[in-house]
């Protein structure tokens, strides 16, 4: 089976790190993995990652209105989106995000890994049919993300509970 390539540094935006790791798969907990700006694998038909992007779709209208309008307090907005590599796809999120013309254009705001047609800082162009995930910061708060919370469905309780404290990450339906 294929396998899905998502940058952990990111799965939380407030997370990112640019130190240097022992290559693209080295061990460690998703928080580890995320501090490092790492990728985490998994199948391409995974059951938690499908409902995960349903859920970001179901409610990317919402958001996208919100991006239009933002509240003062709604902070890094940001919508995930997947590149080929080859392989596969691998997911980025984009930061700065706008609407240009019929698309929305975005800056990848992770270190690519496998996807070497981009580079972190490039700005790209998508449609909406192409963003599977979105997050936004409030009052503390994560919300969206729905990625992160199927990434989270594989970590030890100790680490949910940490990641979700530390980031203000709620994984209620």
């Amino acid at each position: 089976m294929r396998m899905v390539r998502y940058i952990a540094g990111l799965v939380l935006l407030a997370v990112v790190s640019y130190n240097f790791f022992n290559g693209p798969y080295a061990s460690g907990s998703l928080m580890d993995k995320a501090r490092r700006d790492e990728v985490v694998l998994f199948e391409n038909d995974d059951a938690d990652m499908a409902a995960a992007f349903r859920k970001a779709r179901e409610t990317l209208p919402e958001f996208l209105a919100l991006a239009r309008a933002p509240r003062p307090t709604a902070t890094k907005l940001a919508v995930k989106i997947a590149i080929p590599d080859g392989d596969g796809n691998e997911y980025f999120w984009l930061t700065q995000f706008a609407p240009r013309g019929d698309k929305y254009a975005g800056r990848i705001n992770n270190t690519p890994r496998s996807a070497k047609q981009v580079k972190f800082g490039q700005v790209v162009e998508f449609s909406e049919a192409e963003i599977v995930d979105w997050l936004y910061m409030e009052g503390g708060k994560m919300r969206g993300n729905f990625t992160a919370c199927a990434m989270l469905k594989r970590e030890p309780a100790d680490q949910v509970e940490a990641m979700k404290k530390r980031y203000g990450l709620s994984c209620e339906s």
